[in-house]
């Protein structure tokens, strides 16, 4: 059967008329790509990840289906993802869900075709939901600033679409005509333009993260706490001092391979591939309990944020072992070395157990008496609780107050009346540290519920600490938990935490640390990531949640202990900062219908460059893995073959010509040879056809230039380099004989005797950047070179017989023609 006709009759709370049209099939609608992403999830990872049960996905596509033929008989979870995807596929991205809390609220969401896209191409559509089951006719005026989109289908009319692009959320409108230009509008201007609507989201989440990084600002990393990334701090006083540089190590790796059970966690080539988060210390000796408090340490900056350096004397405050952890947290751990690895996490160690005699360096040691002996001090985990105890009457005794006084970290244990044959929420376990009062029985009476005890909350924790000793059997350990608590104003509160991760432990007494992979206010994808120091420390994220409420297998947590579980504070930001976004996003619409710039009209403020360096105390642990460090010497990477220096091409434009000397200053010149003015003396020019020609500068006679002249295939096969002359020597000027004529004989230095030149070997005329030439020598370039030249002769410094690289041109062929015709003149006359 292919309807929702045999199915069971939906829940009572939202909107279900009867339908009266035909269904749209949703076989006949367009399928996503396998790796479409809905609420930042593929349905196949939905669905790995146990988002929704199965009773859920039911109930998800029985109230999206409203309208669409789908065959519930034969619904399994896989299927009914699948359906839902599919039909968010062809849905406007602005009637999306933003969050699985939302999709499953179907008591403030419509459903149906009328959510369509307006591209949608089915025959007989009509734009009906659960909001508006009544189809507009085609005829239908429409809203005077109603805009068709430029996307939609040629066969859906003004009326339908508009009827398309009421909102899918709050109120069904009863009369658009009515409606004032505030949500409505909002959602029309959205839908009119399709460039705009993938980046709906966008631009929601931009904003949301720049109001929400006010809600938390303690928890950011203090400007004192060690850079994350290179931060330069040096002052130069001298081009030494430019050389130096920062440098760091990063991993480079970006997956790992596992055996798919990961328990233990291994390598396997033919195992899942799961990102690489990194390492962590490396375990040896029973040291896997401090190994996972660094690592926690590490993703919670403690001792680093701005709450706990919040003090004016923090410095004297941490202790010499909370000093150590907090270096221990900015170990690069990621490519320390596991000599070095192994020598710095067992520093610490021994500096634990000075102080901690619940700790022995090489045995298995309370993870919470590590945790207590390196964060007692951090404030991020400090809870301030004014408690008081009313007795009995049979006792006789005064009130008993506790005022002040701090908890960095909460034991849970059972109640003597709590039945520990079944397990408890973790929620109600926690509640109890909070609550506002409390009452049980007199000891010494036995009278019930006659002894009171009341708590009054000073500040709370932004981050919470729990410990189970096992007494108590707990369950939705990983789920988000809220809790009542009384200020010193007597006002009732209610605090949200979400679950962070924990520091869990086996039947064999081996820690492992579990975290969430989804970072503060992202939606959660239900992974986890996990660390286990027995495998040099690998950090691996991706990993499938066992249970939607308790995430960690249960063989690690299961009517067992749990040293440690950390949560975060949920908190908004306070009603002036909200206040001031709203009040600051007026302005900048003010200014928008103003016709008025908006650059034009704000003064941010610049931002501030961190260039100190802060060393807040001795070093406690040995300075093996530094995350950056500053080298003397210029930088040049390991196993990296040298480059060559390339000169700067020239400037493309006008060649600027200086004034030459005169011709008899140049042939009065003792070095200029007498035979360059020999009618006789063929100067070697290569003339290959396809020559371009070179005009060169206004007045410039090139006649003596043959037509046909061409060096771009002989200077290929030759280079030069013009840095490497000799100091005080003036640079060289190369001349390429025709490799036609084979070999010639040319004038050596001086004009002293000549030279044989053939291929191999060329001869460097070293003249002045002007026209006269002084003389020419010898040189030989070696084979495998290249000239990289614009005209037939270049200009190319060079010293004796190297092959390099090349100069640019600027001595022509043509200057030793005109001075052989000027000498012939002067001979004639």
């Amino acid at each position: 059967m292919s309807s929702n006709e045999a199915t069971p009759e939906p829940q009572v709370g939202y909107a279900d008329p009867e339908l009266h049209y035909p269904k749209i099939r949703l076989v006949d609608l367009p399928d996503p790509p396998e790796d479409w992403r809905f609420l930042n999830e593929t349905v196949y990872r939905c669905y790995r990840n146990r988002r929704l049960r199965r009773p859920e996905v039911e109930q998800a596509v029985r109230f999206y289906s409203w309208g669409i033929d789908v065959d519930m008989n034969h619904m399994n979870i896989t299927r009914g993802l699948q359906w839902l995807w599919k039909i968010f596929y062809n849905q406007e991205t602005y009637h999306w869900p933003t969050s699985y809390e939302h999709l499953m609220d179907f008591a403030n969401r419509d459903a149906g075709p009328r959510l369509f896209s307006c591209s949608i191409n089915v025959p007989n559509f009509l734009p009906i939901s659960r909001y508006y089951p009544q189809p507009p006719s085609r005829m239908a005026p429409t809203r005077a600033n109603y805009v068709r989109p430029d996307n939609a289908a040629a066969a859906i009319p003004d009326s339908y679409i508009q009827k398309m692009q009421y909102p899918a959320w709050g109120e069904p409108i009863a009369d658009p005509d009515d409606v004032p230009g505030t949500l409505y509008e909002e959602a029309v201007q959205i839908g009119q333009i399709p460039e705009f609507n993938h980046k709906t989201r966008e631009i929601i989440e931009a904003v949301e993260r720049a109001v929400m990084c006010f809600a938390q600002p303690d928890l950011e990393r203090h400007h004192t706490a060690a850079p994350r990334e290179p931060r330069a701090h040096l002052t130069a006083v001298n081009l030494a001092d430019l050389s130096k540089s920062l440098i760091g190590s990063f991993s480079a790796t970006a997956t790992v391979k596992l055996n798919r059970d990961y328990n233990p966690m291994a390598f396997d080539p033919d195992g899942s591939e799961y990102p690489y988060r990194g390492r962590g210390p490396a375990g040896r000796n029973n040291s896997t309990p401090l190994d996972c408090v660094i690592v926690a340490g590490k993703l919670l900056d403690a001792g680093s944020t701005v709450i706990d350096r919040s003090s004016p004397i923090w410095r004297e405050i941490f202790s010499p072992v909370e000093q150590a952890f907090i270096e221990a947290t900015d170990i690069n751990w990621d490519t320390c070395h596991t000599a070095n690895n192994y020598a710095m996490r067992d520093r610490l160690w021994e500096l634990i157990a000075e102080t901690t005699a619940e700790v022995q360096v090489g045995l298995n040691s309370p993870v919470w008496s590590i945790w207590n002996a390196c964060t007692s001090n951090f404030s991020q985990f400090l809870s301030t609780i004014h408690e008081e105890t009313v007795y009995c009457d049979c006792q006789s005794r005064p009130t008993l107050r506790v005022p002040h006084k701090t908890y960095t970290m909460f034991m849970l244990t059972a109640t003597p009346d709590q039945d520990n044959s079944t397990s408890v929420p973790l929620q109600t376990a926690i509640s109890r540290c909070f609550a506002p009062l409390t009452l049980s029985d007199c000891e010494a009476c036995g009278e019930e519920d006659a002894v009171g005890h009341r708590k009054v909350v000073k500040n709370l924790p932004p981050r919470l600490v729990v410990s189970l000793d096992g007494t108590d059997r707990i369950q939705k350990h990983t789920r988000d938990i809220e809790f009542e608590y009384v200020d010193e104003e007597d006002q009732h509160h209610t605090a949200h935490y979400r679950w962070l991760g924990g520091i869990y432990q086996n039947i064999e007494g081996e820690s492992r640390l579990y975290w969430t992979d989804t970072e503060r206010g992202v939606a959660d994808n239900s992974e986890m990531v996990m660390y286990d120091s027995t495998n040099l420390g690998m950090i691996v994220g991706g990993i499938a949640q066992s249970h939607r409420d308790d995430k960690v297998p249960e063989s690690w947590w299961k009517n067992r202990p749990v040293p440690l579980l950390f949560y975060e504070l949920i908190d908004n930001p306070c009603p002036a900062v909200l206040n001031l976004a709203l009040h600051t996003v007026c302005n900048m619409v003010k200014a928008d219908r103003n016709s008025e710039n908006i650059l034009q009209n704000v003064s941010w403020r610049r931002p501030g460059v961190i260039t100190e360096r802060h060393e807040p105390w001795p070093p406690h642990l040995p300075q093996l893995g530094p995350r950056f460090h500053v080298a003397d010497m210029e930088y040049m990477p390991l196993d990296f073959p040298e480059l060559p220096v390339v000169p700067p091409l020239p400037p493309v434009g006008p060649i600027a010509y200086v004034a030459e000397p005169s011709l008899p200053a140049i042939m009065n010149n003792p070095s200029f040879p007498s035979q360059l003015m020999n009618p006789g003396f063929a100067v070697p020019v290569y003339d290959a056809p396809n020559a371009g020609q070179d005009t060169g500068p206004p007045g410039h006679d090139n006649s003596g230039l043959p037509e046909n002249a061409d060096l771009n295939e002989f200077m290929a096969r030759y280079t030069f380099d013009p840095n490497e002359a000799e100091e005080g020597t003036p640079p060289r000027y190369v001349f390429f004989p025709s490799p036609r004529q084979g070999t010639r004989t040319l004038p050596a230095a001086g004009g002293a005797g000549g030279h044989e030149s053939s291929d191999e070997e060329m001869a460097f005329a070293s003249c002045s950047p002007r026209r006269g030439y002084t003389r020419i020598t010898p040189a030989k370039v070696g084979d495998g070179g290249r000239i990289e030249t614009r005209s037939r002769v270049i200009r190319a410094r060079a010293q004796g017989f190297t092959k390099k690289k090349v100069g640019y041109p600027l001595v022509r062929a043509a200057t030793l023609a005109r001075a052989r015709r000027a000498q012939n003149r002067k001979s004639s006359g």
